[in-house]
């Protein structure tokens, strides 16, 4: 732990709430990325709340990355999800990650088994393909809308700078 992330500001925390859980959740609701992270080991409706805000933090944490052309938490996530080796190495490798993932989901698929379980449900390859799948087209779509936004900017600041000279 880096001591530049860590205050020595007095530490008070406000706990609000009807009963023990709902003042529990409060905390959790505003707590730092280390008690957060610490609060995700603990067990129940408080570890699992830490768990969810983690995994929300840290998925915004991939997008952002991925906005600024920062690939390797991309990689790391997908990698970890379907136990395969991931390389991005630019834009258009990104860009083609939609297709990646449909063929290996492809291929999966025309396997005997189908990618199904005996229950008929999808076995671990194939949910995590589907996973990663929806998660690429879900960063894609948040980078194009970040660059979309990005250039609208951009433009608003010529005019504006044209219209001043």
């Amino acid at each position: 732990m880096s001591l530049a992330t860590v205050s020595n500001t007095p530490a008070i925390i406000v706990v609000t709430g009807a009963n023990v859980t709902e003042r529990k959740l409060s905390v959790v609701a505003r707590a730092g990325t280390y008690a957060a992270m610490a609060l995700s080991a603990e067990k129940g409706k408080v570890g699992k709340a830490a768990q969810t805000r983690t995994g929300h933090h840290g998925m915004a944490g991939v997008i952002d990355a991925a906005c600024n052309s920062a690939y390797f938490p991309l990689a790391e996530y997908l990698a970890g999800i379907t136990g395969e080796s991931v390389s991005i190495k630019n834009r258009a490798a990104f860009e083609s990650l939609e297709g990646v993932f449909e063929s290996k989901l492809a291929d999966v698929r025309a396997t005997k088994s189908g990618g199904r379980t005996k229950k008929g449900m999808d076995n671990t390859k194939a949910s995590g393909y589907i996973k990663a799948l929806a998660t690429v087209e879900g960063v894609q779509a948040a980078v194009r809308e970040f660059h979309a936004a990005r250039k609208v900017q951009r433009e608003a600041a010529l005019l504006s700078s044209e219209a001043a000279a």
